[in-house]
């Protein structure tokens, strides 16, 4: 269960603020870096951050999606127990994935882990169109696999930022990936 903080949407909207504040401050005195279009893209998507029913549905989008997959899990939500403020699902069982040691402790092969995380978000961006947007280590956890051998699972949670592209976004992005794997200079300069 995951209870929004009182008062947290207008302690964001003011950071938002400050941060508009420096960073129209900062526009005039650096010309090389300006950090308004940043403060831009955070007052546009800071609102999902703190509105649980996005984050329900971007998590159940992604379970959707997702579903065939055997080596990831996204926790389901229970929408009778969640509200605009609280949000309710699975509880994820597993271990940071940040934490190394643990995961050799558990028998978890990390470099597998590794692949699978690199492999689901190439096919989350490239394939689905969908991704979750905040992979930090708080974020993605290993769930060990069940018998000796077997794969582990990676689990993501907190969907408050999930980004959808567009489908020619996403067509110029295979082409681009394609070209630098392939070092075609020529096919990059012209995506």
């Amino acid at each position: 269960v995951k209870v929004q903080y009182p008062g947290i949407d207008r302690i964001v909207q003011w950071d938002l603020q400050a941060i508009a504040l420096l960073a129209n401050i900062w526009s005039r005195f650096e010309n090389i870096i300006d950090f308004r279009p940043i403060a831009a893209e955070m007052r546009r998507y800071a609102p999902d951050e703190v509105d649980f029913v996005h984050e329900a549905d971007a998590a159940e989008a992604l379970r959707e999606m997702l579903s065939d997959r055997d080596d990831v899990l996204v926790p389901r939500i229970y929408r009778a127990l969640s509200t605009r403020k609280v949000i309710t699902m699975d509880f994820i069982d597993g271990i940071k994935i940040s934490n190394i040691a643990a995961l050799r402790a558990a028998g978890v092969d990390t470099s597998a882990v590794a692949d699978t995380l690199i492999n689901l978000f190439n096919e989350m961006i490239l394939r689905r169109g969908m991704f979750h947007a905040d992979p930090h280590p708080g974020n993605l956890f290993v769930i060990p696999p069940e018998a000796e051998g077997g794969n582990a699972k990676i689990a993501l949670v907190d969907f408050g930022l999930t980004k959808r592209i567009p489908d020619e976004f996403r067509q110029q992005m295979i082409v681009l990936t394609s070209a630098i794997v392939a070092q075609q200079p020529e096919a990059i300069s012209s995506t």
